[in-house]
């Protein structure tokens, strides 16, 4: 059983907080731009432990360089016109990352997936995918995420 879950980063908060290491001191702002302005990353966690590299889901129409430099060498930067989980970053995924990385682990198919229930989640195309690569998505029922989604429960506690 392996659980994949997303979680956001906002860019610009509008509550003045911001993405930095504890007690750092050397915190620049970003500029004005959307409060609303976010990077997602995907992660996917199996029941023994293994981790599958995310992917981060970055706004604009290019990843500035400096940024990729930054960001792990097997992990994915893809982009989204707004940063978030779409249906062709999600596909992607799958496709090119999750399904390589459980391969890699030798894990028997099928996979069971279990995701929540967001549309990018819902297309024939990501279907055919799944049952071409035996991958069982299992949806979750939307709202109940916070308590049913394993990486909910155990992995990103708020």
């Amino acid at each position: 059983m392996i659980s994949g879950d997303e979680t956001v980063f906002q860019i610009c908060p509008s509550s003045g907080s911001v993405l930095a290491e504890k007690e750092e001191k050397n915190v620049n702002s970003i500029g004005k731009r959307s409060s609303k302005e976010n990077i997602t990353v995907m992660f996917s966690f199996s029941t023994n432990g293994k981790k599958c590299c995310p992917v981060i889901v970055y706004p604009y129409k290019r990843i500035p360089e400096k940024f990729a430099q930054l960001v792990p060498a097997e992990w994915e930067i893809v982009r989204s016109d707004r940063g978030w989980m779409t249906c062709e970053v999600f596909y992607e995924y799958l496709a090119n990352i999750f399904h390589s990385f459980i391969f890699s682990q030798g894990v028997i198919f099928p996979v069971v997936l279990f995701v929540d229930c967001h549309k990018s989640r819902l297309t024939y195309r990501l279907s055919v995918l799944c049952n071409k690569l035996k991958i069982e998505i299992i949806a979750i029922y939307p709202n109940a995420t916070r308590i049913l989604q394993p990486a909910d429960v155990a992995v990103f506690v708020h």
